[in-house]
């Protein structure tokens, strides 16, 4: 069993559009190659039954456990390894695009350098949302990003939450 956070990028607070960004090109887009945590919100924290991070990265594709908020695991999300767990350090890792690298970072969450909206953001995203906007009933979108992409999986069953942001969807009867 491991303890651990994962933290992603919400889409609201990243001015410099780095969500879905490897590590090797953060400061092409932000000035410096260390992920910024004022952009990040958590969205589990938890014990799994997981050996490595690989076994994370399934888990949180595959398989989400109860509680979890968030959208599929992807590049440029963090996982905080609480304890020391077999060959895996505690500290942070970021998602690249093949495997995990420790990152030297804090998030904002943790240490109060925020005012507090980044968790209750994270918070917000669990209580379901109408895809349907007021004005237009048959457009349908996230009501938090406004993508419409990302609601239905490839079979085209309707998602339970964002697949760009992680926001749960109600689908209402119609």
């Amino acid at each position: 069993m491991m303890e651990i956070k994962i933290y992603q990028i919400n889409p609201d607070r990243d001015r410099n559009k780095v969500m879905f960004l490897t590590l090797d090109v953060l400061s092409a887009f932000q000035g410096t190659s260390q992920p910024d945590s004022s952009i990040y919100d958590r969205v589990f924290e938890g014990t799994v039954d997981c050996s490595t991070l690989e076994d994370v990265y399934r888990m949180f594709n595959c398989n989400h456990p109860e509680g979890y908020s968030g959208r599929n695991l992807s590049v440029s999300d963090i996982v905080e390894v609480i304890c020391n767990h077999g060959s895996v350090k505690s500290g942070h890792y970021f998602c690249d695009s093949f495997g995990f690298k420790k990152v030297e970072w804090t998030p904002c969450v943790e240490e109060g350098n925020c005012d507090g909206t980044a968790e209750n953001i994270a918070l917000e995203k669990q209580i379901p949302q109408s895809i349907y906007d007021d004005e237009l009933h048959d457009v349908i979108a996230c009501p938090r990003c406004h993508s419409g992409e990302y609601l239905f999986n490839e079979d085209g069953v309707p998602n339970s939450f964002c697949g760009q942001c992680g926001q749960a969807i109600l689908w209402e009867d119609e």
